[in-house]
């Protein structure tokens, strides 16, 4: 019976050692799909915002709701003038 144990036991161990050779396979493949994928993000075109050119119809720090109207205000300027 000794011998039918042995054997149990030696198949038990070749299968535990096929498993971590398989889950080492899986890894190395996920780690590979990774870094083509991190390459892939790396070289994708970075996005650019345009920047306006036209003309700002009114002073980007006015505080006119505050305090005495500015210089632009008091000049006419406003995004009222149609």
């Amino acid at each position: 019976m000794a011998n039918v144990d042995d054997m149990w036991e030696a198949a038990r161990q070749l299968g535990e050692a096929i498993a971590q050779q398989r889950a080492a396979e899986r890894q190395a493949k996920k780690d590979a799909r990774n870094a083509r994928r991190r390459a892939a993000y790396a070289r994708r075109p970075k996005v650019v915002e345009p920047v306006s050119t036209a003309e700002e119809d009114w002073e980007p720090f006015c505080r006119c709701h505050v305090v005495a109207p500015c210089s632009f205000c008091e000049s006419g300027g406003g995004v009222d003038d149609d």
